[in-house]
């Protein structure tokens, strides 16, 4: 009797078998597994915080650009103290130049102003044929830099890349492209430093893109759209490379 009562009070009984190496394996497993899916979200999270931030900087880039079109001209009535405005003003052309480089051919005007240093200007075709040596064409200037060449119905446009904004954007798209790869590989990456690495030329193809397509005249949607594009082959592009 004193046996039983001993079994059946005995901790053995009241709580189970005390959990050895074999039941802690199946814990350790989840533990790695959970840690695992936590660090990968993660790392979206952050890619998808940079590329969005990337491309945030981008929208206002091209905003910036041309913003000059729904500025007020320079002494109108309406412009109140510290109001960005376009200054219209003249100047005499110089310097007519044609130059070929295989089957394209530019045009380059260099036109003298009053009170502020002579520039070289690239304009069309008919825009150069219609001009000589010595014709006066209007000015735009916004913020102290020409932006746009007219005469007589010609325009052209001398766009200015914010090389210091596009910089930012394209460093933070290459690493948050990097950061996206990787978190969504997970485990299934061959090695870390493929997306890591690829990053860099992400980051210079971001930056040469994004430049090209700030100077092109075309609607918004149509730029972003082209610019996420691009975006979703580096992606894929990366992701093919970086697993096993």
């Amino acid at each position: 009797m004193a046996t039983d009562v001993q079994t059946r009070g005995s901790p053995m009984t009241l709580f189970g078998k005390p959990p050895g190496p074999q039941d802690a394996r199946p814990r350790g497993r989840a533990t790695a597994l959970t840690l695992r899916v936590v660090a990968q979200a993660l790392l979206l999270l952050l890619g998808l915080s940079a590329v969005g931030l990337g491309f945030a900087r981008f929208v206002a880039a091209y905003h910036e650009g041309w913003a000059y079109r729904g500025a007020p001209v320079c002494g109108a009535p309406a412009i109140g103290p510290g109001v960005d405005c376009t200054l219209r003003e003249s100047g005499r052309v110089t310097k007519r130049a044609m130059e070929r480089d295989g089957d394209s051919t530019s045009y380059t005007l260099t036109v003298a102003r009053e009170k502020a240093p002579t520039g070289a200007y690239d304009v069309g075709e008919a825009f150069y044929d219609d001009v000589r040596t010595g014709t006066v064409v209007n000015l735009t200037v916004w913020r102290g830099q020409v932006v746009e060449v007219d005469y007589q119905g010609h325009r052209a446009r001398n766009p200015h890349t914010l090389w210091l904004a596009v910089l930012k954007l394209a460093l933070l798209v290459g690493a948050g492209t990097a950061l996206i790869a990787g978190g969504l590989l997970g485990p299934n990456v061959r090695s870390w430093w493929i997306p890591a690495g690829m990053s860099v030329p992400v980051a210079v193809t971001t930056l040469v893109g994004a430049a090209m397509l700030l100077l092109m005249d075309w609607p918004l949607p149509v730029t972003v759209t082209l610019a996420v594009l691009a975006w979703l082959l580096a992606v894929s592009v990366i992701s093919g490379m970086s697993v096993e």
